[in-house]
């Protein structure tokens, strides 16, 4: 805990899993609004394509820097939450679960990846078991932030706070990864 780069990357992940929550807590609501009944689909489109770019690229994260990879992933998160807000029908929201199940299927496995590389032996479980524990964090701070912004201001702003969170994610990144290349990780 007393090390920078690894409480900047647990607030990353805490931003990450937020915004990976908004999705499942109102998605089901937005697609009925706008009269997609099926937005189970969606979401088995989400989780084809993190089982898919797993499979097909996972042994090739552990030997990429990490930082360099999760940022431009978190960006590209950032626009397809904002894309999501302006769906123009279901081809493109179908599309859009597609996309961002990549990028959560590469963010997810690199951070957790990232913890472990820049913790010390020793705190290495620990350090794995409180970025679990912001999965846990996301999944209750997504929807408790979210619930009133639906209330008041309707679906679409729901998408842009995940893409604010995307980009808070991506800037809590660079900031770790000046750290780690300056030697400041491996400390806790």
């Amino acid at each position: 805990i007393k090390d920078a780069p690894i409480l900047l990357m647990l607030g990353a992940m805490l931003f990450l899993y937020s915004g990976h929550a908004l999705v499942f807590f109102f998605l089901d609501g937005y697609g009925r609004s706008m009269e997609i009944a099926d937005t189970g689909f969606f979401l088995t489109l989400s989780t084809m394509g993190e089982i898919g770019v797993r499979l097909l690229a996972g042994a090739r994260f552990d030997r990429m820097e990490k930082p360099r990879l999760l940022v431009p992933t978190m960006i590209l998160l950032a626009v397809a939450f904002a894309a999501l807000a302006h769906v123009p029908g279901r081809m493109s929201f179908f599309a859009l679960g597609l996309i961002l199940g990549l990028g959560w299927g590469v963010a997810m496995p690199v951070f957790n990846g990232l913890i472990f590389d820049i913790s010390r032996p020793r705190t290495r479980a620990f350090n794995i078991n409180l970025g679990l524990q912001m999965f846990q964090g996301g999944f209750f701070l997504g929807p408790f932030i979210g619930g009133p912004v639906v209330d008041r201001y309707g679906f679409p702003p729901i998408f842009y706070l995940c893409a604010l969170f995307s980009l808070v994610s991506a800037g809590l990144i660079g900031l770790a990864g000046d750290r780690i290349r300056r030697g400041a990780g491996k400390a806790g």
